[in-house]
């Protein structure tokens, strides 16, 4: 799985005044990686990505959801919004939500409706984020 994060930060143009990436990640309970303004370089953030390990536990979307609005698309924490008019989440999932799914469509609806674009992906467990 971090492969494929590492191949989505390889895509992007990393900078102050180019994009930004934020990692969260989720089971029984969200960890914030890092926000939009930790890392400017590509290997700052593959390093953060390195040292992000595996969550053992539930899937729980929805929280993993709450934090990614809370605290990587929060726009009073940051002034994102004017620099950064397109936001774009996506999201790694080992499948479906199995604890409190049924506010999972509610903390998306919550994010799209911030103008946070969403994209899913749905993998079989990896064992190595």
């Amino acid at each position: 799985m971090k492969e494929f994060v590492y191949s989505v930060v390889e895509k992007v143009s990393i900078g102050r005044t180019d994009d930004r990436v934020g990692l969260v990640s989720y089971s029984s309970d969200p960890q914030l990686g890092f926000h939009l303004d930790s890392f400017f370089t590509k290997k700052d953030i593959n390093n953060a990505i390195s040292a992000m390990q595996y969550l053992y536990g539930s899937t729980i979307t929805a929280a993993g959801l709450k934090m990614v609005r809370q605290e990587i698309f929060n726009i009073s924490k940051m002034a994102i919004d004017l620099m950064y008019p397109i936001h774009v989440l996506i999201m790694i999932t080992d499948g479906n939500s199995n604890v409190n799914s049924i506010d999972t469509i509610p903390e998306g609806i919550r994010l799209r409706e911030a103008g946070v674009h969403i994209f899913v992906i749905a993998i079989n467990f990896a064992g190595d984020m």
